[in-house]
């Protein structure tokens, strides 16, 4: 068991990241279930999620940038890495399977975005490959954000909040107001002309989840943000929050099912779509289709968390130590 870990908050990331997938699935069959066409409130669920969890590492690791910054690197880019390539390369697939997916808004959206990603592949990897694709105008490129992994869209947004998120805190510990307040303005005011994929787009959600950790005036300060920036559907995911929060270190949050969904959310989150369309492939039955989207994301995420994740994790510990202990040693040579 991690020390200090919290696993009544893996229990809730798993819950999300299935949530997102029974949306997608909905979406696919025009479903107007207004829990499964909600389901981008997860999304907001683990954004919140991760102001709490990062604020709660940084403050308890007292990484170095370098450390820190490598080792959330290692947990994002290897799955997220292979699932952008196995995605690039069965686009063409996808293609042919949205056109035969049910008539709806939602499917109609995929296959446009679908087409601009085959029209301008090279452009869109290149934005996508270093995880900055959020940080692209859609003026710029069209559909940056959404193109080849149409999910990854909130790993963009998640990596820009690591890059930036030791620098937040120390300004915090600090007490450096003025300058962080500063800068999230400008964050905020840049998002008007960016797209949800951008930091400043969520900005008030992350701060929600910093100031759940132990700064409550920011706390007070971020939820009027979040109404403001996303309107009255916030109170969805704050709510979910607020009744999770109480319970991270319950049994019930941490027990074993919802801690092994846990474990493998970031997969489960990043591969379903897999499923969906190469199953999408062999039949449009909703209920087959459906079955085949969640036992075989069941599968691929049990199998990618196995042999990509905890690799890349234990290499972002071998690598981090290494650096630790050369650095240790050019202190005793100085």
């Amino acid at each position: 068991m991690d020390k200090g870990r919290l696993h009544g908050l893996d229990g809730l990331r798993g819950l999300m990241a299935w949530w997102v997938v029974a949306g997608h699935i909905g979406h696919t069959f025009g479903s107007e279930n207004p829990v499964l066409a909600s389901n981008g409130l997860a999304v907001d669920v683990f954004i919140i999620l991760s102001g709490f969890v990062i604020a709660k590492l940084i403050e308890e690791q007292r990484e170095d940038y370098a450390t820190f910054i490598t080792r959330r690197a290692l947990r994002l880019f290897p799955l997220y890495l292979a699932v952008l390539f196995a995605s690039a390369l069965l686009l063409p697939l996808i293609y042919e399977v949205l056109v035969t997916f049910p008539e709806n808004a939602r499917n109609h959206a995929r296959e446009i975005v679908t087409v601009e990603g085959l029209a301008n592949l090279p452009l869109h990897l290149a934005a996508h490959i270093p995880l900055l694709q959020g940080l692209v105008p859609h003026s710029v490129l069209e559909y940056s954000a959404y193109t080849i992994v149409g999910q990854a869209w909130s790993v963009s947004l998640e990596w820009q909040f690591y890059l930036v998120a030791p620098l937040v805190m120390g300004a915090l510990a600090t007490r450096r107001y003025v300058l962080l307040g500063a800068f999230c303005a400008v964050l905020m005011a840049l998002s008007l002309h960016m797209g949800p994929a951008f930091l400043g787009s969520k900005l008030a959600l992350f701060a929600v989840g910093i100031g759940s950790y132990r700064y409550p005036r920011l706390l007070l300060l971020a939820v009027p943000l979040a109404l403001w920036a996303d309107g009255i559907a916030v109170f969805v995911p704050l709510a979910i929050w607020a009744a999770a929060l109480p319970f991270a270190n319950s049994a019930l949050m941490g027990a074993a099912p919802l801690r092994y969904l846990g474990d493998r959310s970031y997969s489960v989150y990043l591969v379903h779509m897999l499923p969906l369309y190469v199953g999408g492939w062999f039949t449009r039955d909703a209920l087959v289709l459906s079955a085949i989207v969640v036992f075989g994301t069941l599968a691929l995420s049990h199998f990618t968390y196995r042999f990509i994740e905890l690799p890349g994790i234990a290499l972002g510990k071998r690598l981090t130590r290494r650096m630790h202990e050369r650095r240790a040693l050019l202190e005793v040579a100085a």
